[in-house]
């Protein structure tokens, strides 16, 4: 099994390597044994100052989905109204295939 998750490393390097127990490797390990390995899949992309869309393409080329449910808006003095201030990450490990949101900008706050 292969799982990529985004950590900030460098993208492709192992990250970890697991027994068929979901346990760390030791010093020793039996001939033949299933070995999982956990991959980097980068950083998260800058999405900012981004529209919708754009940063909908940028993330999907990663493997990653925009969940409407989980988008937001929030007042930003630099970023125009209806474009991306940033993600919004579920707690915890971010894998290829999760969904995320995004935050949209509501323009400076009056």
């Amino acid at each position: 099994m292969l799982e990529e998750r985004f950590d900030g490393g460098e993208r492709g390097t192992v990250i970890l390597a697991l027994d068929e127990n979901g346990e760390g490797l030791g010093e020793t390990y039996r001939e033949q044994g299933r070995i999982d390995l956990i991959v980097s899949a980068g950083s998260l992309p800058a999405v900012a100052g981004n529209t919708v869309e754009e940063a909908t393409k940028t993330l999907a080329d990663l493997g990653l989905t925009v969940d409407s449910a989980m988008n937001g808006e929030d007042y930003h003095d630099d970023i125009p109204v209806g474009q991306v201030i940033g993600l919004i990450v579920p707690e915890g490990t971010v894998r290829v295939g999760d969904s995320i949101g995004l935050q949209r900008s509501l323009g400076p706050e009056l």
